[in-house]
């Protein structure tokens, strides 16, 4: 265990060094990223004000040129008086304009350059001037006034001044672009520099993490083969016990399923009310501790924490009374009063998981018995809240026992804790009973608390949330199985069991479904019968003499040419484990179901494999009124989507044919169109072709606001339709319980 905690110790410090080593690199970079970002904005900005200097330098020269150009002009117009030359003056006049307002604006964050501006402009303007006087005095006087004027000294001061001024505008525009130039590759060599060293220390710094990252992995090597050797160790552990564990539930499950198998058979047969509530005792007890079983033996389930829930309906007076009636005697041993307060209020039907419903009060209220000498123990069903479709229970189970010290209340859900060694040595257990109930509750979203003072007594309450069932709608749920029977012709099924106790218990529920049954103890027997008589289906035991039940099957699939190479096979065995479930799939079974089997889980596997393999399901099925291959295709294979659609549908269409009888009394066409537009999407997902028909007919008719018999009459078929309907539903939605148990076990 050391060399494994010293590993860990190591890799968390090479962790750190390559940690801090990465992290150090990374700053170095964003570091370098903000100064070269700096230094780039100062490059950018140097380069601006060159571009800027540029732009000055060639204006001003610009400048020059056009006034020089504009007194070329005025000369020529005093010898030639011609229009070309003054129309050229013109033009050079607007274009200094121009220049001087565009170098104004170069300039204008240079205050130097622009106060010389401010001087050029008005010797520009006078300079122009003159020469406006001079091209009127030649329009007016002639030729010797105007070349006197042109001659003058004042014109050549005034551009001597303009030249001064230009060049030493010129002269500082070229120190700007001299200084620009330099300011510009002092910060481009500085962004190199950066760029550089950064790089380098990066480099550094991530080739020495490396480097003892490398180191370490002889290390690592070493440790990694060690730890695969713990691992095979630990696997090799865990094959053994899941070995052990599979036999054990094998060796369990067998008298399991005779317990409750041949309880099930008794109850159907004459029995007196005594007898009756004996058997019923003796089922929910047997139905109990195969729940208990499959959760210890399933190691795997637990240690994933995949504890599915049931959700089906059942009725919750039903349920506490078989409770009381199963604990009354054992009070009575003891000389308690076991008391019943149930809530009238609360709905006869929710929907849940009532097996784990009853593991939790029977645990319970056994508890309260055990540790109360002299007294009662009341078991109290009370409703807290109620919605449309929901309400909140809270059951409180109070006893006059023994009671539990403070300090020891906050532990008291623990695994193998109770209050004390002596009450382990004076009533015995295993201190997991109540750490069940608290799991129980809690993944379920409930709350479990309680409440004690030693020598008073103690008072166990947990709350928990269902969804409710209107009673008339759930009329058909109660049907037995008897009345599907009707709906198969003769089925043909081979046996295959060895075990004298299983033959006669899967014979007599076999029978009682209606099914013809041969009985095959070996796998040699069942090859023999195979070939000598035709079976619609097999029920293959695992574990026999002379032949496995895997070796019979891929006997079967191996022989392509005999008329029974394809015939469904479901496994029938106590093995309970998901291996033993794959491995059936993989010699060519179709379906699983362990011991002790449900019967109702029995009929409806046998029955989806026949349908499945023949493709023959019209013949055994009467017409369906809907198709739920649709509702298949949107589900992509996902169960439980299917299920809430069904239950939904359920739930919510008698409503809405209930509301849409009262609108047709009622007269009320807008809300009969609505209430028939909303539900036609319903009729859909199940493939009710029929019913959207009708709901159709009803929508068209109602916006006409017809009073038609024919609207009574599509609402009256329609809830024929889907009262047929319900049963199909609740088969599909057996078949899909069904499934998913199976898929609880995986």
């Amino acid at each position: 265990m050391r060399w494994i905690i010293n590993n860990i110790n190591r890799k968390w410090h090479i962790k750190k060094i390559v940690g801090l080593g990465f992290g150090f690199a990374l700053l170095i970079s964003v570091l370098s990223s903000i100064v070269s970002y700096l230094s780039t904005n100062q490059v950018l900005k140097a380069t601006n004000e060159l571009s800027n200097s540029h732009l000055s330098y060639g204006i001003l020269k610009e400048i020059l040129s056009v006034i020089t150009y504009a007194e070329s002009c005025e000369r020529a117009y005093v010898i030639t008086s011609s229009d070309e030359y003054l129309n050229s003056y013109h033009e050079s006049a607007l274009v200094v304009k121009l220049k001087i307002q565009e170098l104004k604006e170069l300039t204008k964050d240079h205050s130097r350059q622009f106060g010389k501006i401010e001087l050029l402009e008005p010797l520009i303007s006078e300079r122009f001037d003159i020469m406006e006087e001079v091209f009127q005095v030649k329009k007016n006087s002639g030729y010797q006034p105007a070349i006197e004027l042109v001659l003058s000294h004042k014109p050549k001061i005034i551009m001597n001044s303009i030249r001064e001024i230009l060049g030493n505008m010129e002269i500082q525009e070229r120190e700007s672009l001299e200084t620009g130039t330099i300011i510009a590759k002092i910060y481009s060599d500085r962004i190199k520099t950066i760029i550089i060293i950064g790089n380098l220390i990066t480099f550094i710094v991530l080739s020495a993490s490396l480097i003892v990252i490398f180191m370490d992995i002889s290390h690592r090597n070493y440790f990694e083969q060690e730890l695969i050797k713990a691992k095979e160790i630990a696997e090799k552990s865990v094959q053994v016990k899941e070995h052990f564990l599979a036999n054990v539930s094998h060796e369990i499950r067998t008298p399991m399923n005779a317990i409750s198998g041949l309880t099930k058979i008794l109850l159907k047969s004459e029995v007196t009310i005594n007898q009756k509530e004996y058997l019923d005792a003796i089922k929910t007890s047997s139905d109990i501790l195969l729940v208990i079983i499959n959760d210890i033996l399933d190691l795997s389930k637990a240690g994933a924490g995949k504890m599915v829930f049931e959700k089906t309906d059942f009725k919750i007076h039903n349920l506490i009374s078989s409770i009381t009636d199963l604990l009354h005697s054992k009070a009575e041993e003891k000389n308690l009063k076991l008391i019943n307060h149930f809530d009238k209020n609360i709905p006869d039907l929710l929907i849940g998981d009532p097996v784990r419903l009853n593991q939790i009060i029977l645990n319970l209220v056994s508890n309260a018995i055990k540790f109360t000498e002299k007294g009662e123990i009341s078991l109290i069903t009370k409703i807290l809240e109620q919605d449309k479709n929901t309400v909140t229970i809270k059951f409180t189970i109070k006893d006059t026992g023994i009671g539990i010290a403070a300090e020891k209340l906050p532990t008291i859900f623990e695994s193998f804790t109770q209050a004390s060694t002596e009450i382990t040595r004076k009533y015995g257990g295993t201190g997991l009973g109540l750490n069940i109930v608290k799991e129980l509750v809690e993944l379920q979203n409930g709350i479990v608390s309680v409440e004690s003072k030693l020598g008073i007594g103690s008072v166990f309450s947990f709350i928990l949330k269902f969804p409710t069932v209107p009673n008339n709608h759930f009329d058909f749920i109660n049907k037995k199985v008897e009345k599907t029977k009707i709906m198969f012709k003769e089925i043909q099924i081979l046996l295959v069991e060895d075990n004298i106790i299983n033959q006669l218990l899967a014979q007599t529920v076999l029978l009682d479904f209606g099914f013809k049954v041969d009985v095959a103890d070996n796998g040699m027997t069942a090859l023999k019968l195979l070939n000598e008589k035709r079976y619609d289906i097999v029920l293959m035991d695992i574990q026999m003499p002379e032949m496995s039940g895997y070796e019979v099957t891929q006997h079967i699939r191996k022989n392509v040419l005999k008329p029974w190479f394809n015939i469904p096979i479901l496994a029938m065995t106590a093995n309970a484990s998901q291996a033993d479930a794959d491995k059936c799939m993989q010699v060519g079974m179709d379906g699983y179901i362990s011991k002790p089997f449900d019967e109702q889980m029995l009929f409806n596997q046998i029955c989806t494999l026949i349908s499945k393999k023949s493709n023959l399901e019209n013949d055994y099925f009467t017409e369906k009124s809907i198709d739920l291959n649709y509702l298949r295709s949107l589900s992509k294979g996902d169960d439980n989507f299917i299920k809430e659609i069904i239950m939904l549908f359920i739930q919510q269409t008698p409503v809405a044919i209930d509301n849409m009888k009262r609108h047709y009394e009622n007269k009320n066409w807008e809300l009969l169109m609505a209430e028939a537009h909303k539900i036609k999407p319903s009729f859909g997902f199940i493939g009710g072709i029929k019913l959207v028909e009708l709901a159709r007919e009803i929508e068209n008719f109602s916006s006409k606001k017809v009073n038609s018999n024919l609207v009574s009459k599509s609402i009256l078929d329609i809830e024929t339709i889907c009262n047929n309907a319900y049963e199909e539903l609740q088969n599909e939605l057996i078949l899909i319980n069904m499934n998913l148990k199976q898929q609880c076990m995986k």
